[in-house]
């Protein structure tokens, strides 16, 4: 994905809203990043789970698109490694390690600002090309603007 299919791809909807950039998309390969702000905390003053949950599935999910998936999540395994409290910024690498014929399964990496690693862990992600019939997929499948 070029330059601009990028952030079109993460100006819509939740990935828009929840703040995450992508940086990278290409040969099932993403990268991505999310400004920790303070509403993205927990209780206890670290990083909530479902934000954790939410980059590495959105930047996961690039990485099975770049392949020519229309992805959606069948399930995901996360492992939660080092606490999250301080962080500033969080980085996601996701790789496809496996493309079948409906199911691509993708590991993903997340990163605190300081490159140590605080979360791993694996999505399966179903492809729905040809089965759904939606406008805001239809326009991430082309490149003539809307």
């Amino acid at each position: 994905m070029d330059k601009e299919e990028l952030t079109q791809a993460c100006s819509v909807g939740f990935i828009d809203y929840s703040g995450i950039k992508m940086t990278k998309a290409e040969n099932g390969y993403a990268e991505g990043y999310i400004d920790i702000l303070p509403h993205h905390l927990n209780p206890g003053g670290a990083l909530h789970g479902g934000l954790v949950f939410t980059i590495m599935d959105t930047i996961g999910g690039f990485a099975a698109r770049t392949l020519g998936v229309l992805p959606t999540t069948l399930c995901s395994n996360i492992n939660y490694l080092r606490p999250t409290t301080g962080v500033k910024r969080l980085t996601a690498k996701a790789t496809c390690i496996k493309r079948g014929r409906n199911i691509s399964v993708v590991r993903i990496d997340l990163l605190d600002d300081n490159d140590v690693l605080v979360a791993s862990g694996a999505s399966n992600y179903s492809d729905l090309s040809g089965r759904v019939e939606d406008e805001s997929i239809k326009n991430l499948e082309t490149d003539q603007p809307e």
